[in-house]
């Protein structure tokens, strides 16, 4: 480095360092200009920019990566949040991952209630029964079939889940619980599995029936190797809705209470709304074939009151 010493208008003589200070000074500057005859530049000034420059890129740099990191931990946090989706429900089930009847098992069941009808994500019901139970039901309906109390044991036969064809008078008499379940993952095990736990609590005075309905998602239920329940074959939607008998009776039923119902005209005419083909529906037929009572996505807890408050109604000489 150059250095040449002035004397400033200062009252102190200070060094004139060409190369970072001689612009500091004004008479330095042209002392500079005449002894070296070269224009000294603004180092100072121009350190000053890129260094800014420098702390500029560095800031924006940090912002990014910050970003990134958010987003990954975001990432992470929904892949948490959100089962893994399964294609095939009768791929074994881990049972350290099912809750008990009307418990969930997660913290975060509030956040997953969109999921509970979901027809790609497991688990979610069977894990959080007791939110999605409740999130999904509907007031029902009591009703009575005064007009044909046996229509539903004078089908003749109904053929079953395993092929089989059984004899729908061998329900006369008994109380009967029909569950209309939309074949969607945990939703349909929940329910199954719900049957086969009351069918062991009410025997022999209660018979248990389930009637798949197929959404087309390739879902099946995989019945126990011992199971008590009566499950009678799969049914598209538009066939269960339209078609079967059982369901054409039990829709046909006019309701005495309940909000389960539409009303018509001067509510003269009242009727049953629409079955839900999108959730659970279950039919509580006494003994003689005269009461009905429909309930929506129930609890354990309700349906076992429900179906208690009947067998003490039964006629035991039918």
């Amino acid at each position: 480095a150059l250095y040449v010493k002035w004397q400033c208008n200062k009252t102190s003589t200070q060094d004139c360092r060409l190369r970072f200070s001689s612009w500091s000074c004004p008479r330095c500057f042209s002392k500079a200009k005449k002894t070296t005859g070269v224009m000294p530049t603004r180092p100072l000034l121009l350190f000053q920019r890129r260094f800014f420059l420098l702390l500029h890129a560095l800031v924006v740099f940090f912002l990014i990566i910050s970003q990134m990191c958010n987003a990954t931990e975001e990432e992470e946090k929904q892949k948490k949040r959100i089962p893994t989706p399964v294609k095939d429900v009768k791929r074994p089930v881990d049972t350290s991952r099912l809750a008990p009847f009307d418990k969930d098992i997660r913290e975060d069941c509030q956040s997953l209630l969109e999921y509970c009808q979901s027809d790609v994500f497991a688990h979610v019901y069977l894990q959080c029964p007791a939110s999605c139970s409740k999130f999904l039901e509907e007031e029902g309906m009591v009703g009575t079939a005064h007009e044909n109390p046996e229509a539903l044991y004078d089908v003749g036969t109904l053929r079953t889940y395993r092929g089989n064809r059984i004899e729908t008078d061998r329900f006369e008499g008994y109380v009967l619980v029909l569950a209309v379940i939309p074949l969607l993952p945990g939703m349909a095990v929940y329910y199954y599995e719900m049957m086969e736990h009351l069918h062991s609590v009410f025997t022999p005075h209660v018979e248990f029936v389930v009637m798949p309905m197929d959404h087309g998602h390739g879902i099946h239920i995989q019945l126990q190797e011992k199971g008590k329940v009566v499950v009678l074959e799969e049914e598209s939607v538009v066939t269960a809705v339209e078609k079967h008998p059982w369901i054409q009776h039990l829709t046909s039923v006019k309701p005495r209470k309940g909000l389960g119902t539409t009303e018509f005209g001067n509510g003269d005419i009242i009727l049953q709304r629409p079955l839900a083909t999108d959730r659970v529906t279950i039919y509580i037929v006494s003994a003689d074939g005269y009461f009905v009572e429909r309930l929506v996505s129930p609890s354990l807890d309700l349906l076992q009151k429900k179906v208690r408050l009947y067998t003490k109604t039964i006629d035991y000489e039918l």
